[in-house]
C-alpha cells in the first residue's frame, strides 16, 4: 500500500507545508521500541523520572526521537559534569593529603628547633654556671693576690722598720732600756 501526494506547482509554488507521510504501524513499532529503550534507559540510569514522563507522553516518532534524544545528551552531559567533579574531588582530596603531609613535616622540623632550641639554651646555662665559676675563682685568687701582697708590703715595712730601728744608735739605747 503505497500513497502518492502530488502537489502541483500551479498551486503550491512558493509554499513549504513539510508534510511528511509515514506508514502508520512502522511509526506504532518504532514508538513501541522506543517507549521499551526508555524502560531500559531509566533501569540503566542514563534518563530521569522528569525526562522518561516527556519520553511516555510523546505524540508521535518524530517528537518521542527528539525527546529520547535529548534526554541522553542532557544525562551525558550531567555525567560528564559529575565526572569532571569527581576528578576536582580526587585532586582536592591529594592536595589536602599533600597539605597535611606538609603540615605534618613542619610539626616535626617545629619540635626538632624546639629540642634544639632547649638544648642551647641548657649549653648556655652551662656556660653560664662555669662562667660564674670562673669569675667566683678569679675573685678569690685576687683576694688572695692581694691578700698575699698586703702580707708582704707589711712584711717588708716591718723589716724598713726593722732596720731602721737597727741603724739607728738612738735606737739601741732606747731598747737597753
Amino acid at each position: 500500500m503505497v500513497k502518492t501526494f502530488t502537489a502541483l506547482p500551479e498551486h503550491f509554488t512558493m509554499t513549504d507545508f513539510d508534510i511528511h507521510l509515514a506508514d502508520s504501524s512502522e511509526s506504532y513499532q518504532m514508538m513501541q521500541e522506543s517507549k521499551q529503550l526508555n524502560f531500559e534507559l531509566i533501569k540503566a540510569n542514563q534518563v530521569d523520572a522528569e525526562m522518561a514522563l516527556g519520553i511516555m507522553t510523546a505524540k508521535n516518532a518524530t517528537q518521542l526521537k527528539r525527546r529520547l534524544d535529548q534526554a541522553i545528551k542532557t544525562k551525558k552531559a550531567e555525567n560528564n559534569m559529575i565526572g569532571q567533579l569527581q576528578q576536582q574531588v580526587q585532586q582536592y582530596d591529594s592536595q589536602i593529603k599533600q597539605d597535611q603531609k606538609t603540615i605534618s613535616d613542619l610539626q616535626n622540623e617545629i619540635q626538632r628547633l624546639r629540642s634544639q632550641v632547649e638544648a642551647n639554651n641548657q649549653a648556655k646555662l652551662q656556660l653560664d654556671a662555669k662562667r660564674v665559676e670562673i669569675e667566683e675563682k678569679e675573685a678569690r685568687d685576687k683576694k688572695d693576690f692581694n691578700d698575699k701582697q698586703i702580707e708582704v708590703k707589711e712584711k717588708q715595712l716591718e723589716a724598713e722598720i726593722m732596720q731602721m730601728w737597727d741603724g739607728n744608735p738612738y735606737n739601741n739605747q732606747i731598747r737597753d732600756v
